[in-house]
């Protein structure tokens, strides 16, 4: 995949901190197995739990790439903002 292809934000990350060429090109998936985790592009995963109110922060992976022998899980943060008793689920935004 085209480096220039992938979302601007991604690219300049690329770009600035691993020397990516912007008419290069890097290895993309759609899964990928680190540590025993495996993560899948459209997989929704917990990435964190806030200290205060120990609230979860999930990840939704857009993107996995490889890039100079780094491979990156790259997606869009959800804060959750409450707990649905009902629905058994966290509600987030």
């Amino acid at each position: 995949m085209s480096v220039s292809a992938l979302p601007s934000p991604l690219c300049a990350l690329l770009i600035a901190c691993y020397d990516a060429d912007k008419a290069g090109t890097v290895l993309s998936v759609k899964s990928v197995t680190v540590n025993g985790q495996k993560y899948k592009v459209g997989c929704v995963f917990v990435c964190d739990v806030t200290c205060t109110k120990e609230m979860p922060l999930f990840v939704l992976v857009k993107h996995i790439i490889q890039v100079k022998y780094v491979q990156l899980v790259c997606g869009v943060m959800y804060h959750a903002i409450r707990f649905n008793v009902h629905c058994h689920a966290y509600e987030v935004e």
